[in-house]
């Protein structure tokens, strides 16, 4: 048995409405030629929404994708930036001290001087309180 002489026996069992204005009725064949297209027309429509829906995702993924590598870039060169000022600064810091604690090291050493250095320091300690 097919499907198709299944679906005539069916139609063919079930009872016809009178119509009113004495048409003829259709035949079972006739019937179902709109609702085939009807289904076609269905299926063209849900292809064509789900390739349209697969496109617009994959474009919105790569787009995702592509902000978060260029967001992680700048993120980086943005904190390199910094890091580099940061040991600018630090590098500057440590030559101020060398420079400041320099000028006591120069001193010549002699026996009676051990009162004189460490007046220096304490005026250094006093002047350059980072020292500390």
């Amino acid at each position: 048995m097919t499907i198709r002489s299944f679906i005539e026996r069916f139609s063919a069992s079930k009872p016809r409405a009178a119509s009113d204005d004495g048409a003829q009725q259709q035949l079972p064949g006739e019937a179902r030629v709109p609702k085939t297209r009807r289904r076609l027309f269905t299926k063209y429509v849900a292809l064509f929404v789900a390739v349209v829906c697969v496109a617009l995702l994959s474009n919105g993924i790569f787009d995702v994708f592509f902000y978060y590598q260029e967001h992680k870039t700048s993120l980086i060169r943005i904190q390199r930036e910094q890091a580099e000022a940061a040991a600018a600064k630090i590098g500057q810091f440590v030559k101020e001290i060398e420079s400041q604690l320099g000028w006591t090291t120069q001193l010549p050493w002699s026996a009676g001087s051990i009162e004189q250095r460490r007046f220096d320091a304490l005026r250094l300690l006093r002047q350059v309180p980072a020292i500390t």
